[in-house]
């Protein structure tokens, strides 16, 4: 993927921080209700005694060591799968942190380019918008250090920008590689 956009002093998108942290920490907490509920859900673990009693006949018993061998899989293939489901849902909840974080550093961003008399628009820092006189804070006698706070303003916002993409990034890869892991896991289960 290439450098988000906004660095270098290029356009922003809309949003400089893109996503929404309350669906990504609701997200999180349905996937761990999910992994809760299949837990409890999973059948407890049968002796090889119970599954074919020692006196039985010799086809049952086989059957019996293919039935638990088969099951013996499809324990380790649910414990993986909560595993990752658990995985999974700490990386999105850690996401969802950050991205708040991120968005409260936009915030925070925003509010000292308008101190500075600036407004973030299509991407680009400009003077504020309005009648102003010469003693008032955003008077263009009052700005001449405007090109050195524009500067400075640009330079935070690339930085978020830089870093809310790489998370966003490292997010995508964690979730592609778990779900190669799954799909490797359902070959396993379907080649029996």
């Amino acid at each position: 993927m290439g450098a988000p956009a906004g660095l270098g002093g290029g356009p922003v998108t809309r949003d400089a921080v893109p996503g929404d942290p309350g669906s990504l920490a609701r997200l999180a907490s349905a996937l761990q209700t999910a992994s809760r509920v299949l837990r409890a859900a999973a059948p407890p673990e049968q002796s090889a005694e119970q599954a074919a009693p020692p006196l039985a006949p010799a086809a049952t018993r086989s059957a019996a060591k293919d039935l638990r061998r088969r099951a013996t899989l499809l324990d380790e293939t649910l414990a993986r799968l909560l595993d990752e489901i658990d995985h999974v849902s700490a990386l999105v909840h850690d996401h969802a942190v950050a991205l708040a974080e991120a968005r409260g550093a936009l915030h925070a961003i925003r509010e000292a380019g308008q101190r500075a008399g600036l407004n973030l628009s299509e991407g680009r820092w400009r003077p504020a918008y309005g009648i102003t006189g010469s003693v008032d804070r955003n008077s263009p006698a009052a700005r001449e250090g405007t090109g050195a706070d524009r500067e400075e303003l640009r330079q935070r916002l690339d930085g978020l920008t830089r870093i809310t993409h790489r998370r966003r990034e490292a997010l995508t890869a964690s979730v592609t590689e778990s779900t190669a892991r799954l799909a490797a896991q359902a070959a396993l289960l379907r080649r029996g």
